[in-house]
């Protein structure tokens, strides 16, 4: 009798086995029965967008009497694991059948579809089929699945969308790995449905589609928003309003657009938008909070100066400086506690807080004590005057507070060089953000903030009486100041940077009605000067009056080149030079 199988065949199935790496289901079959399996190399399921191949040749020991040891080799397959499971008919039927429901759904022109086939989605599904099972234990040793991606949209027409199908499987055909894993994603497929068909249909509907037509519709979405954001910027706009209620004003101020409005019992803080600047408009303005200002001691004295304001794109602060003075018996000067109240407004908190910090004691008088805040960051400068019993010695200590960026603490101290002169008051320097500026006497003092070294002392020796500070400002390589002497006199001085000389420039002289000064303004060839009794303006270069304005009843306040004005409880901001137009008398 004849062999079933020869020796030729047994070593094609047993490259066979080699090629795929797998273990198949090993059975004990008739002879009978391997003769008809042994005759399908290989069976397929076919469709339209995919190609399973189910290696049907089974390694097992040959029982033939008649074949020689040499030419049967000895089985590999009693090295490996068992699996005593089997396939039957029914079961493969089952699993054709879900494959080709699901390739009929991606064959509807109206349905578009996207197919992932990857690994990871087949472990998280049960099958309900004993062939399931049997695909989820098929044994894998290469589990590195390339995923694939079948995307057909609505605008497809079914020519192309059969390319694309085909060219897919024969991506798969031609790919051992993928042969060798695909057959995991029929769990995938089978457990497919038509809801979520349905519901992954819409999404693809609803999103932009995958071409430039994305960008422009990004475009449209962040443009939309940037809108939606200004509208309600605009719609929280309103206009500045004083609460009554909370006690008179004391202070304005108004700094890069931020405007700090303190009152007897509250201080608030306003911001004005880039529109409303440009329109200037007074109903434009957005409120950055407000919070309850903190009562004063007995005894405390709260000490006055042109810059207050600390002011950045994340946070605005009013510092406000108390003092308190303390009988020292076993010295003639007492001692004086200082403290920095600040409010603040910070954009991490959207909100407002205040804080108290205690800068330190001094031996001196309160009334000797100056300050001033930088503007570009929260540094507090506080100067005071000591007086010594020996050899009358005069001494003004300068200090420099640096303010934590949280507004905590105090996270570093500067101690500036000492000057010999009494200094009565200390000045931010417009264009200038390195040097600050101290007055007093007949002398002006500048320090370098970084580190306090001492820059330069001018003596002004023609200009016997006190100089009082209103306005200063650096301009390539010169020094501007605006003085004021004890006779009402406005003095216009120009310093030289390099070899510190000066000059007087010019002289202002008020008529005798103004008596009271509030604040200037120096810009363009005009000087302005705002009195309790109305308004002066000066031609800068031969100090003629241009501009006489008595007997105005509206309350103001000077911040800079603005003038604030408050009638009733509405308050409003506009550039000094408006007011001149407004007058009626420029000509």
């Amino acid at each position: 009798m004849e062999p079933i199988i020869n020796n030729n065949e047994i070593k094609d199935l047993t490259q066979t086995a080699k090629t795929n790496d797998q273990a198949l289901i090993n059975e004990p079959a008739k002879v009978g029965k391997r003769k008809a399996n042994n005759s399908k190399q290989a069976s397929k399921v076919k469709g339209p967008g995919f190609k399973i191949r189910l290696s049907s040749a089974k390694r097992g020991r040959n029982t033939n009497s008649n074949t020689s040891t040499k030419s049967a080799p000895k089985p590999r397959q009693a090295k490996r694991k068992k699996n005593n499971s089997a396939i039957n008919e029914k079961d493969f039927d089952i699993a054709t059948n879900a494959i080709q429901e699901h390739i009929n759904l991606l064959k509807k022109p109206e349905n578009p579809a996207e197919i992932y086939l990857s690994e990871s989605s087949c472990s998280e599904v049960e099958p309900e089929t004993s062939f399931g099972s049997q695909l989820k234990n098929w044994p894998r040793k290469n589990s590195n699945l390339t995923i694939k991606k079948i995307c057909i949209h609505e605008s497809d027409p079914p020519s192309t969308a059969n390319k694309s199908l085909e060219r897919h499987d024969s991506a798969i055909q031609t790919d051992p790995e993928v042969q060798h894993e695909f057959h995991s994603q029929i769990l995938n497929i089978q457990k497919t449905s038509d809801e979520d068909s349905e519901e992954e249909l819409s999404e693809k509907s609803s999103s932009p589609p995958a071409s430039d037509q994305f960008t422009d519709y990004a475009k449209q979405q962040t443009e939309d928003a940037k809108w939606i954001n200004t509208k309600k910027q605009l719609e929280n706009q309103n206009s500045i309003t004083v609460n009554t209620g909370q006690g008179p004003i004391l202070k304005i101020f108004y700094v890069d657009f931020d405007l700090v409005l303190c009152q007897e019992l509250l201080v608030s803080f306003w911001y004005q938008s880039a529109p409303g600047n440009v329109l200037g408009a007074q109903d434009m303005w957005t409120s950055k909070g407000s919070i309850q200002r903190q009562p004063m001691p007995n005894n405390c004295t709260l000490k006055e100066s042109l810059e207050m304001v600390a002011c950045s794109y994340f946070s605005l602060a009013y510092i406000e400086l108390w003092t308190k003075e303390h009988e020292n018996y076993q010295q003639e000067v007492p001692v004086t506690n200082v403290y920095a109240v600040v409010y603040f407004w910070m954009k991490q908190y959207n909100g407002s807080v205040k804080k108290v910090l205690q800068l330190g004691n001094i031996n001196g008088f309160a009334d000797d004590i100056q300050y001033s805040i930088v503007k570009s960051s929260p540094k507090i400068v506080v100067s005071w005057h000591f007086t010594g019993n020996e050899m009358n010695r005069k001494k003004t200590y300068v200090y420099c507070y640096q303010v934590a960026s949280d507004f905590q603490s105090i996270c570093n101290v500067d101690n500036f060089e000492a000057v010999d002169h009494y200094v009565s008051s200390l000045h931010n320097i417009e264009g200038c953000d390195t040097l600050i500026m101290g007055c007093g006497e007949n002398k002006i003092t500048l320090w370098n903030i970084e580190g306090g070294r001492l820059a330069a002392t001018i003596e002004m020796t023609e200009i016997k009486s006190p100089l009082a500070t209103l306005w200063v400002k650096c301009d390539r390589g010169f020094l501007f100041t605006l003085q004021q002497c004890v006779d009402r006199e406005l003095r216009l001085i120009a310093i030289h940077s390099m070899n510190h000389s000066w000059k007087r420039l010019a002289s202002y002289k008020p008529p005798l009605v103004y008596d009271r000064l509030k604040g200037v303004c120096v810009e363009n060839g005009v000087v302005l000067g705002f009195y309790d009794q109305g308004i002066v303006c000066w031609n800068a270069k031969t100090a003629e009056i241009v501009v006489e304005n008595a007997g105005r009843t509206e309350t103001e306040y000077i911040s800079g080149n603005y003038l604030i004005s408050v009638a009733g409880n509405e308050v409003n901001v506009q550039h000094a030079f408006i007011s001149l137009l407004k007058l009626g008398y420029w000509n």
